[in-house]
């Protein structure tokens, strides 16, 4: 029991799911209750789903496009730096922007909200590391109950958004949008150097075992 409640509050606090409610307000804007509850389940079955075939898949599907986790972790975190960079200034970027169609809405739950921020480098590492570890089936339901407590906390998240919409108003909104700017713009740079440092450490070790 006590594997399970560690590897639950792990993938908690790597994952974070309360910075995903600011970028979910922003690519629902404008619609109602009934209209956000699709995209908050999509957003927790794509967490769900994401981190399920890390679990099972994640270093031979990394393995097949010839990518690191050192250099996912960097592309990952660059995606949330320039998100919380323009959430920074007040205004929602490019990507946010373009969600004014119900398809374009739907696919930026997708990326980024449900990729990288959530089910970003360190949840997938978390979950991966955790599936791996001897013996294998036992670890590997460990992972998914994991799994699926943060999904399920996500989409709880996400529904209780709609009522802190209404209670920010304008003006509130704006400044949780700043403030959560400031918040993504850290988690982006954490990511970025962390991978950057697990990168050339691995180059080091490389290059001192020549």
């Amino acid at each position: 029991m006590d594997q399970y409640i560690q590897a639950i509050v792990a993938l908690l606090a790597i994952a974070n799911p309360l910075a995903a409610v600011p970028v979910f307000l922003e690519a629902v804007d404008g619609t109602d209750k009934k209209q956000r509850r699709k995209p908050a389940f999509l957003a927790a079955v794509s967490v769900f789903a994401i981190l399920l075939v890390a679990a099972i898949a994640g270093n031979w599907v990394l393995d097949i496009f010839d990518v690191s986790i050192a250099a996912f972790r960097c592309g990952g975190g660059l995606v949330i730096l320039l998100m919380g960079l323009t959430m920074l200034q007040g205004r929602t970027s490019r990507v946010q922007k373009e969600s004014l169609t119900h398809n374009d809405r739907l696919t930026k739950i997708f990326v980024p909200l449900a990729m990288p921020l959530i089910a970003g480098p360190g949840a997938i590492t978390t979950v991966i590391t955790i599936a791996l570890a001897e013996p294998y089936w036992k670890n590997l339901s460990v992972a998914l109950t994991a799994i699926v407590v943060l999904a399920s906390v996500l989409w709880l998240m996400l529904i209780l958004s709609q009522r802190v919409h209404e209670l920010l108003g304008p003006l509130g909104q704006k400044i949780l949008l700043r403030f959560f700017g400031l918040i993504l713009v850290a988690i982006g740079v954490q990511f970025m150097l962390a991978g950057a440092y697990e990168f050339f450490t691995d180059v080091m070790e490389q290059g001192s075992q020549t």
